[in-house]
């Protein structure tokens, strides 16, 4: 079994550093239940993927790989993944590279006046590879899909002084580069991740 590696090149800006992978699991394959009614608007197009493709749905993947996702403190509460909620509209099994975006909560929900924590989880061909980064951010992401094996990402950052609302974006693409078997990563992350 090989061990999946994501390998930046990343323009270094301040302490951005990439923990990545390692896990090496594969995600086994389970056909998409047949009659099932997928409430997410991208599930039925996943089943159907997952299926041909012999993959899982996003919000399978998401459920079988939350637990490996890092917590984050802000020094009031502690934010997980299994809180949070799971945006799959960029997973597909049958992809090069796909991601999820988790949106983290705590016990309590999403504090009023909080940006929210977030994590993107990498995939290839429905394995799952590892996060976009080590820790979760805040800020929502914006992820544009390039083309089958290429994700641009674009990150918000905040004031460093607390003001309301981001101060400005960085941008990284990600691509499946299938000769290394690994992740590429080009461009910036905030200097406050």
């Amino acid at each position: 079994m090989n061990s999946k590696q994501i390998r930046s090149t990343a323009i270094a800006t301040g302490a951005a550093s990439l923990l990545f992978l390692g896990s090496g699991v594969a995600a086994q394959a389970a056909p998409a239940c047949p009659g099932t009614d997928p409430t997410d608007p991208y599930e039925a197009d996943q089943a159907a993927a997952a299926e041909k493709c012999d993959g899982l749905t996003g919000q399978e993947a998401f459920d079988k790989k939350a637990d490996d996702l890092p917590d984050s403190d802000d020094g009031h509460y502690t934010w997980t993944a299994d809180s949070g909620i799971a945006d799959t509209e960029h997973y597909d099994p049958c992809d090069g590279l796909s991601a999820i975006t988790v949106s983290y909560a705590t016990d309590e929900g999403v504090p009023a006046g909080s940006p929210g924590y977030f994590i993107v989880m990498l995939f290839h061909d429905g394995e799952y590879l590892g996060t976009d980064t080590a820790e979760a951010y805040e800020w929502t992401p914006e992820i544009e899909r390039v083309d089958d094996d290429t994700l641009s990402i674009e990150y918000p950052y905040g004031h460093r002084d607390d003001a309301v609302g981001f101060e400005g974006t960085t941008e990284s693409t990600f691509t499946w580069d299938e000769a290394s078997d690994s992740v590429e990563h080009s461009g910036e992350f905030p200097d406050t991740f």
